[in-house]
């Protein structure tokens, strides 16, 4: 029997074709926020878009929101923006 996910021709298997084709971003989680700060910044040259913010687990939107992610009694993170330069 053959996996039709292995092949390397342009027919996908149907479950592959209903994955989204896009995203709006991902989440890196890191030891040491500021180093990943400089290594994004001075190595990649992104930049931020929004500086270092606590995000605690609380009724606001994003605490709502973080919560439908994590689960509860997640308690609290520090959430930055910064997106690839793109040329």
């Amino acid at each position: 029997m053959t996996d039709t996910r292995l092949q390397t021709n342009n027919s996908l298997p149907t479950e592959m074709k209903t994955y989204p084709r896009a995203f709006s971003h991902i989440g890196i989680s890191v030891p040491d926020l500021e180093a990943a700060v400089n290594f994004y910044t001075e190595v990649l040259g992104w930049y931020l878009i929004m500086e270092p913010t606590d995000v605690v687990e609380d009724d606001s939107p994003i605490g709502e929101m973080c919560i439908d992610v994590f689960g509860a009694n997640w308690g609290h993170f520090e959430l930055l923006i910064c997106p690839p330069v793109i040329e």
